[in-house]
């Protein structure tokens, strides 16, 4: 299993642009999942490991029909900020 690498990767620098390329679009406002929000550090933390399971575990998000994270710079990031227990930083 991964673990918090130190330093964790930073929220407003590597996590929310993430969030705002691949998630707002459904977990924003008038998107199909708006009542599970991501658009701020504090939904993101709130949801964080239901973000671990659906991105990493199941696969399951970003749908098959919406662009992918595919970079592995970016996975990395995020599954980093998801082991250190999505800080605020």
């Amino acid at each position: 299993m991964p673990s918090c690498p130190d330093p964790a990767p930073s929220y407003a620098t590597d996590v929310s642009p993430i969030f705002q390329t691949y998630c707002v679009r459904c977990h924003g406002p008038g998107g199909v999942e708006f009542n599970k929000p991501l658009t701020s550090w504090a939904e993101a933390n709130s949801r964080y490991g239901a973000v671990l399971q659906q991105v990493f575990y199941s696969c399951a998000m970003p749908p098959a029909t919406e662009p992918q994270l595919t970079d592995p710079a970016q996975r990395a990031a995020l599954l980093g900020w998801l082991m250190c227990m999505a800080p605020n930083n």
